[in-house]
């Protein structure tokens, strides 16, 4: 997960944070679809989004980590990235 490397606007706060259980607010408008212009935060959560790697509550506007599998895939990529 190089994604966790950009650590955009507290990204990798965020993805702590869901580790522990807590939502994440993610404005999901402004990704353009671009992978190579990540301009914050919000626009790599709505790629991981996109990828399945974070679930997200329209309802709520919040991003969390939908199960265990990447929850585990998520706790080993924080610790690779040292």
């Amino acid at each position: 997960m190089p994604l966790l490397n950009m650590d955009f606007d507290g990204l990798r706060t965020a993805i702590i944070e869901m580790l522990s259980g807590a939502v994440v607010t993610v404005e999901i408008t402004s990704f353009q679809n671009d992978t190579v212009h990540f301009q914050n935060k919000d626009d790599v959560c709505t790629y991981l989004i996109h990828l399945g790697y974070l679930g997200y509550d329209q309802t709520k506007q919040v991003a969390f980590i939908p199960n265990e599998e990447i929850r585990q895939e998520l706790i080993g990529a924080t610790k690779r990235k040292k």
